[in-house]
């Protein structure tokens, strides 16, 4: 009967094992039913030591395979810190660390993995009331109401050249001054509707030369405006002459400060103006005595002093030339030209230089050559290319 006994409580106990096995089932079949599979399939982990992979049986009945940890790899502790950039949620507007200013991609959980973020744009203040601030308007060194006319209807054409004898300079290497305009266009361009502006360094006002109606240009061609002949000049002092020239103004240029300006007729231009500003002219001239950065300004200039624009060109800046200084074949460059291309007389340089009857060159007959010198000079010469000074 003792084991009789025994053997019913063993029996009993086995029972209460194999409820007890199958409570605990149900419980965790239940809850996998509720969790994520993720996160069950992030909370089953295979022992390391193993190779193989014992399934897992969810609620549904599909069979996972557990992942297997490489050798070395240990399991993640949910406790450990998370990696925000793997695991974060989407961007925070508000959160200054999830803008970027320059629209780049950052990262996010979306369906990609990816999202686009806007550049910031900092929008002006607005007025008082509510409108929109309005756009401060360009600064002209210049009142354009003043200078009426167009600049493009004389395309191509610009100051040349100009020369200043100043009012008592009687000994100047040119009797009167110029100013020699040039055009640089494929077509003829006329001047009606155009003027020169002039004045120099004393307090008067700028004065006004209107072309002519019939006034213009050729292609490639020159205009001179002759200036006054200073008063009892001396004849013998003219390197350069003045025989010919378009057109007379009864003004006398300075031989130091000039500030000329060619534009379209009726333009008010004040006393203290810097022309070299005036972006809407056809063309500046500024001689100085002073230092100025401006291509279109010169300084140094002299009653012997001639300024030459550089090159033909829009943009070309001038350089002078010293009359005084020059050989004849430099001044005939030099020398002014009128309309129809009439270039002005060299009549004498001022330098001690040996003339020629006859131009440089190659000829196949023989002939007279004169050489002269001014009085007072002994010229030697050879005619086998042997130094002269010592034969």
């Amino acid at each position: 009967m003792k084991h009789i006994k025994q053997s019913k409580h063993i029996l009993w106990l086995l029972l209460l094992l194999g409820l007890a096995i199958i409570l605990t089932l149900g419980l965790s079949a239940c809850k996998a039913s509720t969790s994520d599979p993720e996160d069950t399939l992030a909370e089953s982990v295979t022992d390391p030591a193993s190779s193989d992979s014992e399934p897992v049986v969810t609620s549904e009945g599909e069979t996972v395979e557990e992942p297997t940890l490489a050798p070395g790899e240990t399991e993640s502790d949910p406790t450990d810190p998370v990696d925000s950039s793997a695991e974060s949620g989407p961007a925070d507007p508000s959160d200054p660390s999830d803008t970027s200013s320059d629209g780049e991609t950052l990262p996010a959980d979306s369906d990609d993995g990816i999202i686009t973020r806007p550049p910031i744009v900092t929008l002006p203040p607005l007025e008082p009331d509510g409108s929109e601030p309005e756009e401060p308007e360009e600064t002209l060194p210049y009142d354009p109401s003043l200078h009426p006319g167009k600049a493009s209807d004389y395309d191509g054409v610009m100051i040349s050249s100009v020369y200043g004898t100043g009012k008592k300079n009687t000994d100047a290497a040119m009797e009167s001054g110029f100013v020699q305009l040039y055009n640089r266009s494929m077509y003829t361009v006329s001047l009606k509707g155009a003027s020169l502006y002039y004045a120099s360094d004393d307090a008067a006002p700028f004065k006004q030369f209107v072309f002519p109606e019939d006034a213009a240009i050729a292609p490639g061609g020159y205009y001179l405006v002759k200036c006054e002949s200073v008063k009892d000049y001396d004849s013998t002092m003219a390197v350069i002459g003045m025989e010919y020239y378009d057109a007379e103004w009864d003004v006398t240029f300075d031989n130091h400060e000039i500030r000329l300006l060619l534009a379209p007729t009726g333009w008010t231009v004040g006393r203290d103006e810097d022309i070299l500003l005036f972006d809407d002219a056809i063309s500046v001239f500024v001689a100085t005595e002073s230092y100025n950065e401006s291509v279109y300004a010169v300084d140094g200039m002299s009653k012997n002093k001639i300024a030459v624009r550089t090159a033909l060109k829009e943009y070309s800046g001038y350089h002078t030339v010293n009359l005084a200084e020059r050989a004849t074949g430099e001044l005939q460059k030099a020398s002014p030209a009128a309309s129809g291309n009439r270039v002005n007389p060299v009549i004498a340089p001022r330098i001690n230089e040996v003339s020629f009857s006859r131009p440089a060159g190659v000829y196949d007959e023989a002939f007279a050559l004169i050489l002269k010198a001014k009085s007072g000079y002994r010229i030697y010469y050879t005619t086998d290319g042997s130094d002269p000074k010592v034969s």
